[in-house]
């Protein structure tokens, strides 16, 4: 039978045999190589090869600079990749705009913005000039989002959409790098230039008395005729901006104008602490609504629910207190609309002198009467459908 093993192999199988048997005799690498092959690399030292001339393409691959970003924790292209990234700790509130997706319309989904009013929730709609009428549609590139459009009038000077942004919510945004992208709309038959602004406000926290401007550190931005446009704005905002922000995304002091027949558009509206727009963030239906609800909210009651429950104070007097869904940001502003009546007894003329309850949480209600005994119960329920609206807004 033929032998199998080359000499070099047969020497190795003795060397492990001696070991096997307890023989430790040493045993010597052969490092001598060629050069070219392990010492040296195309007749250059290894370690000079490398640390020198760092040309991957030696060993087949392709050039590298190993010394252009040894000061830097990474490299320019993975801090770019990781400021795309958002924080696992900032999840749910990235976005410092409440309702940038149009979704939530608890005054409705359309109306007129008469001098300066609110739109949808959150949103601000200033027009000059004449009223524009306002409409939550769709967003054509995306059915499940919803944009906030408008269309314009005959001697329409301006339309300009701001959100207030609460103090409290935005002091860490004070001295740091801030970015602004949204969605943007414009059927005037020309490409029109807007100039995305920020603003804080002077004096004290929330007063909005006065406001400070901030601009954009990019230009001006070209928006087509008839096309949804991505927009991105970088801030610098000052250090002295803790007293809470205002936010202009097609401009403040000089907005476009949107005469008849010519729309506009605003969609996916995003503020963020970066240095590069991230893709918007999608908060849950409900979250968005809560964070709304905050500033504005409405309590609907149904045809015959209770309402509220107290007491005759006298024969012609009586109180009752109106438990509400949620704790406003300060004492609201108070409506009411549709009717009441007292359970078995008359009805009820809404409110004679509403209050705000001390939990912040209800209404106490006081109303004429010609039926009780001071100290009787009174149970108050709605007749139809009855609504009490409160607004906190900035």
């Amino acid at each position: 039978m033929a032998d199998i093993f080359t000499p070099g192999m047969r020497d190795w199988l003795d060397k492990l045999n001696q070991l096997a048997e307890g023989q430790l005799l040493p045993i010597q690498p052969d490092w001598n190589a060629a050069p070219g092959s392990v010492k040296e690399i195309k007749n250059k030292p290894v370690l000079a090869a490398v640390a020198t001339s760092g040309s991957k393409d030696d060993v087949g691959l392709g050039a590298v600079d190993n010394t252009a970003d040894a000061d830097k924790p990474v490299s320019t292209k993975q801090k770019a990749a990781l400021d795309l990234k958002a924080s696992i700790n900032s999840t749910g509130m990235k976005n410092r705009i409440h309702n940038g997706c149009m979704r939530v319309a608890q005054r409705g989904i359309s109306g007129a913005s008469v001098g300066f009013g609110i739109s949808l929730d959150r949103w601000y709609l200033n027009s000059a000039g004449t009223a524009v009428n306002w409409e939550q549609r769709p967003l054509g590139i995306d059915g499940k989002l919803r944009a906030l459009t408008w269309a314009g009038a005959a001697g329409n000077t301006y339309v300009q959409a701001q959100q207030r942004i609460e103090a409290i919510n935005c002091q860490d945004m004070a001295g740091t790098a801030v970015v602004l992208s949204f969605l943007v709309y414009q059927s005037t038959g020309a490409s029109r230039n807007i100039a995305p602004q920020l603003g804080y406000s002077t004096g004290a926290e929330d007063s909005w008395q006065a406001i400070t401007f901030i601009p954009s550190l990019d230009p001006v931005a070209t928006i087509p005729n008839a096309a949804w446009t991505r927009v991105t704005a970088r801030f610098a905002v000052p250090a002295a901006a803790t007293t809470g922000l205002a936010v202009f995304p097609i401009g403040a002091n000089a907005p476009p104008a949107f005469g008849a027949g010519q729309e506009g558009g605003l969609a996916n509206v995003q503020l963020e602490i970066a240095n590069t727009a991230t893709p918007l963030e999608r908060r849950p239906y409900s979250l968005e609504l809560s964070l709304c609800q905050y500033y504005y909210r409405k309590d609907v009651f149904g045809h015959n629910v209770v309402v509220g429950t107290g007491q005759a104070y006298s024969t012609a007097f009586a109180y009752a207190l109106v438990p509400l869904s949620g704790a406003m940001r300060v004492s609201p502003t108070l409506s009411f609309s549709g009717a009441l009546s007292r359970l078995g007894g008359e009805g009820v003329t809404w409110p004679d002198q509403p209050g705000y309850g001390p939990s912040g949480l209800s209404i106490r209600v006081g109303y004429s009467t010609t039926q009780f005994v001071a100290g009787d119960a009174v149970m108050l329920m709605a007749n139809g459908s009855f609504t009490v609206t409160r607004s906190a807004e900035l």
